[in-house]
């Protein structure tokens, strides 16, 4: 407070007041630039670096979608294929006798499109063996024929032939059950006579248990076969093997082949085929080999193999190549 003779004070002008802000709107504070230029006008035009990296996250986002659609659609087409497991058995082969045990060569044809692992497989109602805790497995290729071999016996002396073969296979992404038809045949049938009868003795014969086809000549047709005893306690052998088919016939086949008693090893005979009739190879068919056997008591028997599927495979691609 002042009194009446005291001087006027001075008044101290801090110049004008800042006109204030709106209570509705928030303070904001300028941008800190830490080094380099400040960047341009909010209001300016993008620059290049950042339509690049727009580019570039449009690129990233696009293929990112198409390898997601391109495994969805490798997915959905594995498990179709898989769905259409195809397998064609041909005539079973009985390979090793061991009663009340037999070993039986299945030869199948793989027509899907996918490989095919055969864990086991047996005769529907019959059961595999001495089954090991990691048994082999077969591996069936797309568009041939695989021998698969099982040691199995019959439950039921008295039922039924089985007409189906039961498989437990592996494809890429899972394991499944597959039965396969079995084609008409007596082979069964004397498979499960000798496996009840203990007693049996069984003729001195043998079986193919596999085909493999060697390099040869163009104009002929070198098929190695791997030959096994149904009888493995009786020695003898093999001491001629001879076959024709429609348009093919044998020229030469390297025996003897020796098999032991007790032996387990398959022999192996190369047979040799020529072409003598274009015109009938397209009949060819179900196919035997004439055999001729020396027990080791000198004496001699006949026997007739039927050439496994594979084998017949084999000479109907070999027309085809060499016939017009």
């Amino acid at each position: 407070m002042t009194e009446p003779h005291d001087p006027p004070e001075e008044i101290l002008d801090l110049g004008p007041r800042p006109r204030p802000e709106r209570s509705g709107s928030a303070r904001t504070l300028p941008p800190l630039h830490l080094g380099g230029p400040p960047p341009a006008d909010d209001d300016g035009p993008p620059s290049w670096w950042q339509w690049g990296a727009l580019a570039v996250a449009i690129a990233v986002g696009l293929a990112a979608g198409v390898l997601v659609s391109n495994a969805r659609h490798d997915a959905a087409d594995v498990t179709a294929a898989e769905e259409e497991i195809r397998l064609v058995a041909g005539i079973p082969q009985i390979t090793f006798v061991q009663a009340p045990a037999v070993e039986l060569g299945f030869p199948l044809y793989n027509a899907g499109p996918l490989d095919i692992v055969v864990h086991s497989a047996r005769p529907e109602g019959w059961t595999i063996v001495d089954e090991e805790p990691d048994p082999p497995t077969t591996r069936l290729r797309p568009g041939e024929w695989t021998n698969v071999l099982t040691t199995v016996a019959a439950s039921e002396c008295a039922g039924v032939t089985p007409r189906v073969l039961q498989l437990n296979v592996r494809t890429e992404a899972r394991e499944q059950v597959a039965d396969v038809g079995l084609p008409a045949t007596s082979v069964l049938r004397e498979a499960q006579d000798i496996a009840c009868d203990t007693n049996l003795v069984y003729q001195v014969g043998i079986g193919v248990e596999r085909v493999e086809v060697m390099p040869s000549e163009p104009d002929v047709l070198v098929m190695r076969l791997y030959l096994r005893a149904f009888d493995p306690s009786q020695r003898f052998e093999l001491t001629a093997l001879s076959g024709s088919a429609a348009g093919f016939e044998t020229v030469a086949a390297t025996v003897p082949a020796s098999f032991e008693a007790g032996g387990r090893s398959p022999s192996q005979v190369d047979l040799t085929w020529r072409i003598t009739e274009c015109t009938l190879t397209e009949l060819l068919g179900h196919v035997e080999l004439a055999a001729e056997l020396l027990d080791d008591n000198g004496r001699t028997s006949n026997d007739r193999i039927v050439l496994a599927e594979e084998g017949i495979a084999a000479l109907a691609r070999f027309g085809a190549s060499q016939c017009p």
